[in-house]
């Protein structure tokens, strides 16, 4: 990690992240802020270094040199979480962590967590779903009112949900055509038809050890840049 002049940590990930904005983003505003999982700044980084050298050789002329691809992390941080930006410049007020105020939450559920996430036009299907006395006030049509009592819509929500598993509100979502969000794992995933038709996850060898990891999220030319295909 290095300083800038006045002393203070500029380039470390976490300090970008937050620089960015991406630490504002989750969390409850009434503690410290919360690190994303994993390494996302660099996941992001490793993909955008990726997408740039690709695409240069894509467009290299035959002989040719190809073109300079520079990558910065706080470039991608702030890519990342470009719709702060551009709230800002509508002259709206920026996503930050909003805990229990947030509309939209990840909530417990039976074997895990179910991220709940939900369109105006889908408020009244996910009301009649949950059938609780307390979200048919009609006050609630209306989404400001939502808003300002999201904590009490939320605690609805996750007591109908604590009665079931991820795979049964899978179900409920496909049906009701519904966004929720069961939470998985790379485990339990990776013998998902989906993920399997395209490919996505594969077990590669690490220091002797079988480990899941992702392929490229991108296809050039129909092809994808495999987990542990450089080896």
């Amino acid at each position: 990690m290095r300083s800038d002049a006045a002393g203070e940590h500029l380039d470390s990930e976490f300090t970008l992240s937050a620089a960015c904005g991406l630490l504002d983003l989750i969390g409850d505003p009434e503690r410290r802020p919360l690190r994303l999982g994993g390494r996302q700044l660099a996941y992001a980084g490793g993909l955008s270094a990726y997408m740039g050298f690709t695409a240069a050789l894509c467009a290299r002329k035959a002989g040719s040199r190809t073109g300079l691809v520079r990558v910065n992390l706080a470039d991608v941080g702030v890519w990342l979480n470009w719709k702060s930006v551009a709230m800002s410049t509508w002259g709206a007020r920026s996503a930050s962590r909003l805990g229990h105020a947030a509309e939209w939450r990840t909530v417990r559920c039976s074997d895990g967590w179910t991220a709940v996430v939900y369109l105006e036009a889908d408020w009244p299907i996910l009301r009649d779903l949950i059938d609780d006395p307390r979200l048919r006030d009609p006050r609630f049509d209306d989404r400001s009112v939502r808003r300002a009592n999201a904590a009490l819509i939320t605690g609805a929500i996750e007591d109908f949900f604590i009665g079931l598993s991820r795979e049964q509100l899978r179900d409920l979502a496909l049906e009701k055509r519904i966004p929720l969000g069961p939470v998985w794992s790379p485990a339990e995933l990776e013998h998902d038809p989906q993920y399997v038709a395209r490919d996505f996850l594969r077990r590669v060898q690490v220091g002797g050890v079988a480990v899941l990891r992702p392929s490229a999220p991108v296809i050039w030319n129909g092809q994808r840049f495999a987990a542990g295909a450089a080896s």
